[in-house]
């Protein structure tokens, strides 16, 4: 049967809890406002443009790590699935690196790899020449 006994134990269990984790990740997203519930944007997209936020103004410099996604959850008041889809997010836009098992850094090179004009210009003339080579592997099966 649960009592009032049991139910102050898991309180302070789970006050400890995340002492334990607000120490182990070095705290919590710096100034970070709760997700606006009036806000059409889906509450992943929220939590993402409040880490990028964060990135952008310095608040994490390029390398440090990120708090835990357990700590963001607990921090936005969202659940451990918005986050990860957060999360996902900003790698997918270069904003953070996810390391399995280590944590989410802030990324230090940011720019999307690119490619040199000359680079494009030979790929350009290499595929026109391998039509070109089609076109007369087609000419000679239709004359078989």
């Amino acid at each position: 049967m649960w009592n009032t006994r049991d139910a102050s134990e898991l309180s302070r269990q789970s006050q400890q809890s995340a002492d334990f984790r607000s120490e182990s990740t070095g705290g919590t997203v710096p100034d970070v406002a709760k997700l606006d519930p009036d806000d059409r944007r889906p509450p992943y997209r929220q939590v993402a443009d409040h880490i990028r936020a964060a990135v952008d103004s310095g608040d994490y410099a390029a390398g440090e790590k990120l708090p835990s996604y357990d700590a963001l959850a607990e921090e936005f008041g969202v659940s451990l699935g918005v986050v990860k889809r957060a999360m996902m997010q900003l790698r997918d836009e270069r904003v953070v690196v996810i390391r399995h098992g280590q944590g989410s850094y802030a990324r230090v090179d940011r720019e999307p790899d690119t490619v040199e004009s000359s680079d494009l210009d030979e790929l350009r003339a290499e595929m026109a020449n391998m039509g070109e080579r089609l076109q007369a592997v087609e000419r000679r099966l239709s004359e078989l």
